[in-house]
């Protein structure tokens, strides 16, 4: 089995840059909350949290640009469902963000795929809740779409 998933959708009018997104998560997220610096790891037997340097985290593989000019949402759907597939590096937080510009309605979106172990799902609406919009980009708001599901390899 695979562990379980929360996958998040924020909705924006404009198109995001990476770059930008990037500075955001790495300050909102990544230097305020512990666990998403934080690989897991195995000590004693037990699976803990061993939390890194800030200066560490690969943020362009923690933020990637994904090409979706022109997706619908059969395509964000399929997106989507892909992630349950993903496997993530042991050796970094269980966490990415993909940015999706130019989809077909004309807005972009921001996806957040986050492994189960770093917070349920209402934990993770309280981060959205404090960590304001993020600035310029017509953030419409959440599609409720807080995914939590683990499947078979």
């Amino acid at each position: 089995m695979r562990p379980s998933l929360i996958l998040g959708l924020l909705f924006f009018r404009r198109a995001l840059s990476p770059d930008m997104c990037r500075d955001i998560l790495t300050q909102r997220l990544a230097q305020e909350y512990q666990r998403f610096r934080s690989k897991v790891v195995v000590e004693n037997h037990a699976i803990c949290f061993q939390e890194l340097p800030l200066a560490e985290l690969n943020m362009h593989y923690h933020c990637q640009e994904v090409q979706a000019t022109g997706w619908t949402q059969s395509d964000l759907d399929a997106f989507l469902s892909s992630q349950y597939k993903v496997s993530k590096p042991s050796d970094a937080p269980l966490w990415i963000f993909y940015v999706l510009n130019d989809l077909a309605d004309g807005r972009s979106c921001l996806v957040a795929n986050i492994d189960h172990c770093i917070g349920d799902g209402i934990t993770m609406v309280q981060v959205r809740l404090t960590d304001g919009a993020i600035g310029g980009c017509g953030w419409v708001g959440v599609t409720a779409v807080l995914q939590c599901r683990s499947v078979a390899e």
